[in-house]
C-alpha cells in the first residue's frame, strides 16, 4: 500500500486485502494504516473478512468494500481438462491442498486431520502443491507426517503452472489457512 499511497497517481485509490487482518499474526495494522488518509477504499475479498476488520479497525467502516475473487470460469473448466502426468490416479481417496507452505496456511494442523482421520479408518492420499520456498517449514511438516505413518500418503508436488488439472481428479479440496478470507 505504501507504493501506492506514495508514488501512485490516481483519482481514486484503494488497498486489496486479501487476509483476515483482525487475526493474521503478520499484519502490523500501523504501518499498514499509516496511509490510511491515501485511500479511499480498502478492499476484502470476503464479507466476513470485511467485517471483522471494521470490528477490529472501527475506523475503516466509511471506506471498507468488498470484491470477491475475480475468476475466469472458461480459463479454469479449460485447463482442468489437462491430462495429470506427473502422477497416477489413486484408488484411495485424494485430499488436494493447494496452498503454498507457510505459517499462516497452518499445514500442521492439516497434518493433524490427516492423522486423525488416519486413527479412524479413513484411507486416502494427501498431495500438496505451492511453493516450498520454507525450507524449514516443509522438513517440518513432512517430518509430523512421518511422526504419524503417513509419509507414504502424502506427496508434495511444489508449485504448478496449472494447479486444476489436479483439482479435477481430486476428491476432496482442503485449505485450513488460520487467516486467508477466501482462498
Amino acid at each position: 500500500p505504501s507504493f501506492v499511497a506514495l508514488e501512485v497517481t490516481a483519482t481514486v485509490k484503494a488497498a486489496w486485502i486479501h487476509s483476515d487482518i483482525s487475526v493474521a499474526s503478520y499484519f502490523n495494522a500501523e504501518n499498514y494504516f499509516s496511509y490510511f488518509d491515501r485511500f479511499d477504499y480498502f478492499i476484502f475479498v470476503s464479507k466476513h473478512s470485511m467485517d471483522s476488520a471494521v470490528q477490529a479497525f472501527p475506523f475503516l467502516r466509511d471506506k471498507a468494500v468488498t470484491i470477491y475473487n475475480i475468476n475466469d470460469v472458461q480459463y479454469i473448466k479449460k485447463r482442468a481438462k489437462d491430462e495429470v502426468e506427473d502422477i497416477e490416479k489413486s484408488k484411495l481417496p485424494i485430499v488436494l491442498t493447494c496452498a503454498n507452505i507457510r505459517p499462516e496456511k497452518n499445514h500442521l494442523r492439516q497434518v493433524e486431520v490427516m492423522a486423525e482421520l488416519k486413527r479412524r479408518g479413513i484411507e486416502f492420499y494427501w498431495i500438496n502443491i505451492g511453493s516450498t520456498a520454507n525450507k524449514p517449514l516443509v522438513d517440518k511438516v513432512i517430518s509430523k507426517c512421518r511422526e504419524y505413518g503417513l509419509e507414504d500418503r502424502f506427496l508434495v508436488l511444489g508449485p504448478k503452472e496449472n494447479p486444476y488439472k489436479y483439482i479435477r481428479m481430486a476428491d476432496i479440496i482442503t485449505v485450513l489457512s488460520d487467516h486467508e478470507s477466501w482462498s
